[in-house]
This record gives structure tokens, sequence and C-alpha cells, in this order.
């Protein structure tokens, strides 16, 4: 065998025979087998449109969720408006929720249901205050679950009042509706709860609160027994378990 040392001087021809030559210059692509990763499947190219990288281009960590993604392909002509844009939030639509369930008969079977006491889940104003102030009037005990945005929430400084104006989670239009909460003051988890609302930003938060319709006056406004902070997921899934076709 040739020494190595003077590569300028190596004949390749001593080492290796004319069929060995032919392999090592010619570069042929070689069939994958099944277990080989396919980069140019549909599968694969989808998996690269949706990685998450940031403004600089560096690809971010954490798994990747196609899920809530608009899914658009990328074509051959190089177009820019077929490649995947970020997600953009949809507008909620208006949920009209079907009648209220008729009450329960005075000797239910279910241990500790009773028709004196009358839950109704609430998606707009409109639909509180009817469902609130009618039971009243009728001497019923209706306690109202509300999903609303504050508009505005204060405390009285010589009180454990906590004062709160409710607008419609769909527009900013009446009616309103007003909310007194009073049990906030020495539970830590009900001051934080509802601590969230106090010094409310331009955007109005939303919420879920419990309570009763009670007359003041001339006008009406709600007892509350518990409020804290929902998102869009919560009515979502509210919305799930009451509107069921």
């Amino acid at each position: 065998m040739a020494e190595m040392n003077d590569f300028s001087e190596f004949d390749y021809a001593d080492v290796f025979s004319e069929d060995d030559l032919l392999a090592l210059t010619t570069f042929e692509k070689q069939p994958t087998d099944e277990s080989n990763c396919d980069f140019d499947s549909p599968q694969m190219e989808d998996f690269f449109n949706y990685l998450e990288v940031d403004s600089d281009g560096n690809l971010l960590d954490g798994p990747v969720s196609l899920e809530g993604k608009s899914v658009h392909k990328c074509t051959d002509d190089g177009d820019s408006d077929s490649k995947p844009n970020k997600t953009i939030p949809q507008q909620p639509t208006v949920i009209v929720r079907p009648p209220f369930p008729r009450p329960v008969r005075d000797r239910s079977p279910i241990i500790g249901l009773s028709s004196e006491t009358f839950l109704r889940t609430c998606f707009r104003i409109g639909e509180a205050l009817n469902a609130g102030c009618g039971g009243t009037r009728e001497g019923k005990d209706v306690v109202v679950e509300l999903y609303a945005r504050v508009a505005s929430s204060s405390r009285e400084a010589q009180s454990v009042k906590q004062h709160f104006v409710f607008y419609d989670l769909f527009h900013d239009r009446p009616p309103f509706m007003n909310g007194v909460y009073e049990l906030w003051k020495g539970v830590e988890l009900w001051n934080s709860d509802s601590s969230r609302f106090l010094n409310s930003t331009q955007e109005k938060k939303m919420c879920r609160c419990i309570g009763k319709m009670k007359r003041e006056g001339r006008a009406w406004q709600m007892t509350i027994l518990s409020i804290w902070e929902a998102s869009w997921d919560d009515v979502s899934y509210a919305q799930g378990v009451i509107c069921v076709e």
C-alpha cells in the first residue's frame, strides 16, 4: 500500500478498485426505507409551516400546537398571501340561550334538589334583569349566575361595600346593571378576586358573578354573593353546558 504522507502523489488506484472509485464519485439519491423521514411530504411541510418563531426568526421553545390556527398552504408562485398568518381572535357571536328549564317537582327523587330555589345562568344583562327581577316580584328565590363585563368598581372608604357597574358581554349600550358586594372583607381569596376589578382601565374585564336581585328604591341592583374574573373560555364552557342542541 502506498504511503499517505504526501497526498499530491497518492495514487488511489493502488488502494481502491475501479468499481470502488466509481461508487465514491457517483452521487445518486439512494432509496430511503420506511423508517426515514420524508421532509418533502405534506405532513412535514405543515409541520415546518407552523413552527413558532420570534421577531428575530429564532425558534421558540415549547410544543407546537396547530389548534386554532388558520391553514394557509404555500404555493409555488411565491404569493405572500398564501403564507400562514398568525391567529387573529375572532369576534365572539352573540349568545342566545334556550328557555329556562321547568322547575323540578316538589318531591324530587334527587337528594338535595328543591323547587324552592331557581338558578338562572345568563349571558346577557337583559336576561339577568328579567329573570332576577321577575322571580323576586313573584316571590321566588332566584339565584342569578351572570357573565358580563365590569365597567367600573370601587369600595367605600368607611364600609365593606364594593360597588360594580356591569355591561353586556357584546356591547356598551343599555341596559346596565349595578351590584354591591360586601363579603370580600376577611377572606383573602374573595378579597383578591374582587380587587382585580378596582381601578379598572379602559378595557372592561369579564366576570362571572353569582347573586340575587334586590330593589333599592326605584332601581334594581344585584346583591353579589361571589364574583371573580372570567375569560371567553369560561363563557364557552358554560355555553356548552347550557345551550345543548
